[in-house]
């Protein structure tokens, strides 16, 4: 089996041209956007290489889809829990749960270096099949652990 990891310090995250190859391949649209946090706005952008902080979305506008109505404050908890999964179902994140994930495997080899995001040392580590695995980290840095129990 084949696992993406960081191997440095700084933090596991895709860069944008990896985000856009990764949802290619998904079969989705990828459009970027900076955002206005204290007004939820987001404004597209070509894309996150010049080294803005952006969000990845598959629609081409998510103020339209994903504003709410109501302020985050005046939700009810089962709204916000709405609103997160609508917001997670757009999302093209940079940094990707699935570290076995076929799909993010191939980016991260067809890409190489060119995968890494802002502080990350993106590498494919084989593990024998059959392990039950788990990702250890320290400030970024991570390594692959098979899973035991601990008290």
């Amino acid at each position: 089996m084949r696992v993406v990891v960081n191997r440095c310090f700084g933090g596991f995250s895709l860069s944008a041209k990896a985000v856009k190859r990764l949802a290619e391949l998904q079969g989705r649209k990828c459009f970027f956007f900076k955002c206005d946090v204290k007004n939820s706005y987001y404004t597209p952008i070509e894309s996150d290489e010049d080294g803005i902080c952006s969000t990845a979305f598959d629609i081409p506008n998510p103020n339209e889809v994903l504003r709410s109505k109501k302020n985050w404050m005046d939700m009810t908890i089962e709204e916000r829990i709405e609103q997160n999964k609508l917001y997670d179902k757009h999302e093209l994140t940079s940094r990707p749960e699935n570290r076995a994930d076929p799909l993010l495997v191939k980016v991260v080899a067809e890409l190489g270096i060119e995968a890494d995001g802002r502080c990350a040392d993106l590498e494919i580590v084989e593990i024998p099949d059959g392990i039950d695995w788990e990702v250890e980290e320290y400030d970024g840095m991570e390594t692959i652990v098979e899973k035991h129990r601990s008290w």
